[in-house]
């Protein structure tokens, strides 16, 4: 086990012939269900689908059985950002800068889609570093399409991190995310 979220927990995985590591999300589904999210498990997948940028985790394939939805993933090495900050108690500005370049390049990437999309849930648990320690940003399931001139009402994300916007319940677009 490599990580937990709110509806299930990621595995450090390999596979039996190639012996490639794969993360696997494993999410369960009666959770999903009753708290009516299948819609946002399905868009997830989706926007992941549609993503090749080098700072965003790739989703290989996914699948669902009778008790979970699963996420076959690319294996960040180096877990999360938060973890590093926590290891380290402080990073030097050359790492900062480079951790900063690339997490604004992958939001860059997205907002500049057709439709943009919006990841809504930017910390430090959801940037994961792989095995040269590059960023990649992680946790598409608060994310969304954002089409037209629209604001989106969603209250969503991880408490400790909302931008005002989604505090004041004023509406959002991709400008959240930065």
């Amino acid at each position: 086990n490599i990580g937990k979220g709110g509806f299930g927990c990621v595995w450090k995985v390999r596979h039996k012939i190639t012996k490639q590591i794969y993360a696997i999300k494993v999410i369960d589904k009666k959770s999903i269900v009753n708290q009516n999210l299948v819609e946002q498990t399905n868009r997830e997948i989706e926007i992941m689908y549609a993503l090749d940028h080098p700072h965003i985790i790739k989703l290989y394939n996914h699948f669902e059985d009778d008790t979970d939805f699963c996420l076959i993933m690319q294996y960040a090495a180096k877990s999360h950002l938060y973890a590093q900050i926590k290891r380290l108690k402080r990073l030097d500005q050359k790492t900062a800068a480079q951790y900063m370049r690339e997490v604004i390049s992958a939001v860059k990437y997205l907002h500049e889609r057709t439709p943009p999309i919006i990841h809504r849930d930017i910390k430090p648990e959801n940037i994961l570093l792989d095995s040269e320690g590059r960023c990649k940003l992680a946790d598409f399931g608060w994310s969304n399409f954002h089409e037209g001139n629209k604001q989106r009402e969603t209250y969503c994300g991880t408490p400790e991190y909302l931008a005002p916007e989604m505090i004041n319940k004023s509406g959002h677009n991709e400008g959240i995310d930065i």
